[in-house]
């Protein structure tokens, strides 16, 4: 079973380029089943009023949704999803809102104004295994991160679960918390995109067993797509 990690950057190349029906294409191609998505943009002006999750959910044929809209903006949201090949229940949004101040640089050097970040969780079946999923956008700011860490970190103690994103760190001290869980992969660069130099999209794992992971190198965000192929329980 393949599950994929985005930051799909609203579907907006760097170039400009609108990429979402590419980026639609890609999980089809890759035959993924659940798919954790950052940056989506919820109806609002930026993408002329789309869905992005529905019409990607169309494009893939990955029916089940489940919806993170962290932000208001622009007249829609602005946020996390799940799509999925399994039915989804227990849908939980939790918002952290934001404690930032002024601006901070990401790990490219990119400058970013405080901005509400949450987690999107949501259980579902697989060979009559619960298994929780979770996705995050973590924060620019440290302290921040570490409310969200703190509280991925529960989620990942209970039954068979898997959390995903785009963490917006790699230092080790930082995501200790979750280190003493299963952690795919340890080194892949995925940002920035057209020299991917920082490992910032990673996966987390209590129970599951991972075979492979990989990225491709390509141009529809501004991050790579990250990719782990699981044992099913």
């Amino acid at each position: 079973m393949r599950v994929m990690s985005y930051n799909i950057h609203h579907g907006v190349a760097l170039n400009g380029e609108n990429t979402l029906e590419k980026i639609g294409n890609l999980i089809f191609d890759l035959d993924i089943s659940i798919c954790l998505i950052q940056e989506l943009d919820f109806a609002n002006d930026r993408s002329s009023g789309v869905d992005q999750l529905d019409y990607l959910s169309c494009k893939t044929g990955l029916p089940y949704k489940a919806y993170g809209k962290n932000i208001t903006y622009k007249n829609g949201y602005y946020g996390n999803g799940i799509l999925s090949r399994f039915e989804l229940s227990n849908i939980t949004n939790t918002v952290f809102p934001s404690k930032g101040i002024g601006t901070k640089e990401d790990v490219g050097g990119g400058s970013h104004k405080p901005e509400d970040r949450g987690v999107l969780k949501a259980d579902f079946i697989l060979n009559d295994t619960l298994v929780t999923l979770a996705v995050t956008h973590s924060s620019m700011w440290e302290e921040e991160r570490r409310e969200s860490n703190l509280y991925l970190s529960q989620i990942l103690k209970s039954h068979t679960s898997i959390a995903g994103g785009d963490f917006n760190t790699f230092d080790r001290e930082e995501l200790s918390m979750l280190l003493p869980f299963k952690s795919f992969p340890d080194i892949v660069n995925t940002y920035p995109s057209p020299k991917p130099a920082y490992p910032i999209d990673i996966f987390f794992s209590n129970s599951l067993t991972v075979n492979e992971y990989f990225t491709l190198d390509l141009d529809y965000s501004d991050h790579l797509p990250l990719v782990v192929e699981i044992d099913q329980p």
